[in-house]
């Protein structure tokens, strides 16, 4: 029980700081929040899901040889058509595979 009452106590206390300061608080909040809104254009993202896997993964080593055997990009596309029924999309789709 009196690990509660403690607790209890400690909490009003913390509660009546915020609410005795809720001015400090949101203008510390705003500048929290505009500085991160100006320093998140600094952040760099990596893409490349590969970088992350350990060296000794299985994975890593499959990539590794991979890129040895195929120099090439991996030919992929995205196409849109617009305005074509599913029969003609279905025609365009056999016409690309044909392509080399």
């Amino acid at each position: 029980m009196l690990i509660n009452k403690n607790r209890g106590v400690v909490l009003e206390r913390f509660a009546s700081f915020i609410i005795k300061r809720r001015a400090l608080i949101a203008v510390l909040f705003l500048l929290a929040a505009a500085l991160g809104a100006l320093f998140s254009r600094t952040v760099a993202v990596n893409y490349n899901m590969a970088d992350y896997l350990p060296e000794t993964a299985n994975s890593t080593a499959a990539l590794r040889l991979m890129n040895r055997e195929f120099t090439a990009a991996i030919p992929n596309a995205r196409v849109l058509l617009e305005n074509v029924t599913i029969p003609q999309a279905l025609d365009y789709k056999a016409r690309l595979a044909e392509i080399e």
